[in-house]
């Protein structure tokens, strides 16, 4: 990709999330737009979403780590061979992917 095009598809996306944003503030009267967080606190996924509306003000939320379906999720541990130590040590850790079997490093 040349540098044209990527500052294009950035800019895209800048101008599609604004639009967005708009939308959901007129139609729906909502305040915040959450693009998630990064994955550390300040991080480089974080402060590329946080690009896209640099002036606004940021929201604190949560995220949940609960599994719903414990077979599935089992089946899914054994399919990456993940030890069950590992997916609960994983499933403590803040810093950790969950559920596990997201983790890039991981051969699917």
């Amino acid at each position: 990709m040349d540098i044209l095009f990527k500052r294009n598809f950035l800019n895209f996306f800048k101008f599609y999330f604004f639009i967005i944003k708009y939308e959901l503030n007129l139609t729906n009267n909502k305040k915040y737009f959450c693009l998630g967080g990064g994955r550390q606190n300040d991080d480089s996924l974080y402060q590329y979403k946080k690009s896209f509306f640099p002036y606004d003000e940021e929201a604190m939320y949560y995220t949940g780590r609960k599994i719903i379906n414990s077979d599935i999720f089992n089946q899914l541990i054994k399919k990456y061979n993940i030890s069950i130590k590992h997916s609960i040590e994983s499933f403590k850790d803040p810093k950790e992917y969950f559920p596990i079997y997201n983790n890039p490093k991981i051969k699917k």
